[in-house]
């Protein structure tokens, strides 16, 4: 049996938690934030107080990779979320019944909503100690081996938890980096993109009677210079987002109700979201997107032992595609199972889990920072008043520019993208399936092009926006 801190408790650190409770080890979870969350869902989201969390009341998504975890480590906890009012749909948005659990499927939810189920199942889990509105301040630190090892964490007023492996899940403002550096193991190897867009949304609620029509969510629209998105969530819950480059003179502008409503009103694809519900939010901005992922290791070895990074604090990529929390869950799941192999305080153990999420982990988020780096590019150049780049000559890049396209027109491309859009399959495995392979190449021999851009043109967005 190992005893584990774990700092942070978050989606990341809750799951880490119960993962390894479940496993037998002792777990000793620590969060600075000390509000409980509320028994309602709705109390959750308009009322519990998530400081450290930015990106609290923006949409979220669990994609396959996420059930897939859960349905392996917790099955309760899906019961728990159904019972909450979270929403199970298979990927061509289907709902999904308790005998239909065989395939991973997306689980619609506010972040809220389903952090709070974690919480109150991750605190009643026999072997995990609660430590609320408890702030980390170091880590404990033993320099008599090469590299140190973390031996536990330090805590405010002067208090200690020690463990045998402390996990850092604080999220994608992690204070263990800076500890880290302070002690002399620092800086630590870091990818970093500053994605220079931020999220606008609002939620609503849909009306008694009303109803949103068969389709597939999210819903994105695409203009030129910003996406326009329509996102499911628990119960009757839905919300409107739109990615706007930071360029963008008018982006401030859809912080005014009115202003935000006419846009969406203004897109056939999502006008009668507006029409059919009823604001349950005001408008909220999230800034500093970013991609970034650090790593323990540099120059092939370990800087520390006894500790590991999961969730945001070792891998966050731009919010778009819902990847995090897959992620995290992904990372939470390998951890519980290397704590129950092998010894977690050595060195090996760090560089086998950092070089399993390197693996792993690795291809989302290059891939996302590539996307990221050309929408925004693509964004600022039509704000400027630029013609549209004419089509990448890349075959990769053909490729995966028509891929929505191909799936839209094929059942078998599109339950292949979807694996791979859900992260169980990894985009080099999707191309290397002949079905997809040859659906692509008659699609770009017919001259098939990306998918067009449907949202309204700039002068159509600036007239909206004036009213």
């Amino acid at each position: 049996m190992t005893h584990v801190a774990v700092v942070g408790a978050g989606p990341a650190g809750l799951v880490t938690a119960l993962f390894l409770a479940r496993r037998g080890h002792q777990v000793t979870l620590i969060e600075k934030d000390a509000e409980e969350p509320p028994s309602d869902p709705e109390a959750c989201f308009q009322s519990w107080s998530r400081r450290g969390v930015a990106q609290a009341r923006q949409p979220h998504i669990l994609l396959g990779r996420s059930s897939a975890v859960l349905q392996a480590e917790a099955p309760d906890v899906l019961d728990a979320l159904i019972a909450f009012g979270a929403r199970l749909f298979t990927n061509a948005m289907q709902p999904v019944g308790p005998d239909e659990r065989d395939w991973p499927f997306m689980i619609f939810a506010r972040r809220l909503v389903f952090e709070a189920v974690l919480r109150r199942k991750a605190q009643a889990e026999p072997g995990v100690t609660w430590l609320g509105g408890v702030e980390a301040t170091g880590l404990i630190l033993d320099h008599d081996g090469a590299p140190p090892t973390v031996r536990g964490v330090a805590l405010e007023r002067g208090r200690e938890v020690l463990a045998d492996l402390t996990v850092d899940a604080s999220g994608r403002y992690s204070k263990v980096p800076q500890w880290l550096a302070e002690a002399g193991m620092g800086p630590l190897t870091e990818s970093f993109q500053d994605c220079g867009f931020c999220y606008i949304t609002r939620w609503y609620r849909l009306r008694p009677g009303e109803d949103l029509g068969a389709t597939t969510f999210p819903i994105n629209v695409e203009s030129p210079f910003a996406k326009f998105s329509g996102f499911m969530a628990d119960g009757d819950v839905y919300g409107l987002s739109m990615t706007a480059s930071l360029n963008d003179p008018l982006a401030p502008a859809m912080r005014r109700a009115e202003a935000f409503e006419r846009v969406f009103s203004g897109i056939p694809k999502l006008a009668s979201w507006v029409a059919k519900g009823d604001p349950i939010s005001d408008i909220l901005v999230l800034a500093r997107i970013e991609n970034r992922s650090r790593t323990l290791v540099r120059d092939g070895a370990p800087v520390v032992a006894g500790l590991s990074l999961v969730g945001d604090s070792a891998m966050h990529t731009n919010p778009t595609l819902g990847r995090g929390v897959s992620m995290a869950y992904a990372q939470a799941q390998r951890l519980a199972q290397a704590v129950s192999e092998s010894d977690p305080t050595t060195a090996a153990f760090v560089l086998d889990f950092e070089t399993w999420r390197d693996r792993e982990l690795g291809v989302w988020f290059e891939q996302q920072v590539r996307m990221d780096a050309a929408w925004l590019a693509a964004s600022d150049a039509a704000l400027a008043g630029e013609p549209p780049a004419p089509p990448s000559s890349d075959p990769a890049a053909r490729f995966a520019g028509v891929l929505p396209m191909v799936a839209a027109r094929n059942p078998a491309v599109a339950k292949v993208f979807a694996r791979m859009m859900s992260l169980m399959i990894t985009p080099a495995q999707m191309a290397a399936d002949p079905e997809v392979q040859a659906a692509v190449i008659e699609y770009l021999q017919g001259g098939g092009q990306p998918p067009p851009k449907t949202g309204p043109t700039r002068p159509e967005f600036e007239a909206l926006v004036a009213g």
